[in-house]
């Protein structure tokens, strides 16, 4: 991403940084701190969230939206999968607590931290088409978020093993409709913690 943001602003000056998000801090307050889809990766919200709210200047906004997927059945349903006999040896070291927190919980944090902040959840309905190698259109899109970790520690035929397991499990909560395609209700969180004009 970092590569094609580089090449895609053609003169325009811009400093692309790559650092840990928690180890690093700018330099100076900022006036945006955007993060879409990142920050349910990283542990500790408790004390991210003020940090990273820290970084905002007077006037500023720190705005997030990340998923609040992990107790719904396709989420339910990989966790357990990754804990049986067959892949626990294999990838359960592999298996992050989520540091989600119930959204009041950020509410409580940015507000602490002298946030004005405004907050909410929506619950996207996406229609998943059939996929193309049989694979269940639930955990074909797992495949490219929740589900890396563990498809990175397998060999091709452990891969498809671990999937079909997981769309074993998955198949009963997300049923396809006549034409094949399949509905997948997938939950956000959105943040907007602004900083007051001193």
């Amino acid at each position: 991403m970092l590569a094609k943001a580089r090449v895609s602003v053609g003169g325009a000056k811009h400093e692309w940084i790559e650092a840990d998000i928690a180890a690093w801090t700018p330099s100076q307050p900022v006036d945006v701190v955007y993060s879409n889809a990142a920050l349910h990766w990283q542990g500790d919200h408790e004390r991210l969230f003020p940090r990273i709210f820290g970084w905002v200047a007077p006037g500023g906004v720190l705005a997030v939206q990340m998923p609040d997927q992990f107790a719904a059945p396709s989420h339910v349903a990989l966790a357990d999968v990754v804990v049986t006999t067959r892949w626990r040896d294999r990838l359960a070291g592999r298996a992050k607590p989520f540091a989600v927190l119930p959204i009041a919980g950020y509410f409580g944090l940015l507000t602490a931290a002298g946030a004005e902040v405004d907050a909410w959840t929506t619950e996207y309905l996406h229609v998943l088409r059939a996929a193309d190698d049989g694979v269940h259109p639930v955990v074909a899109w797992m495949k490219g978020t929740a589900m890396t970790p563990f498809l990175a520690a397998l060999d091709a035929d452990e891969e498809r093993a671990f999937i079909n397991d997981v769309s074993a499990r998955v198949a009963s909560a997300y049923p396809p409709l006549a034409d094949g395609r399949v509905l997948f209700p997938f939950r956000r969180i959105f943040l907007i913690a602004s900083r007051a004009i001193r």
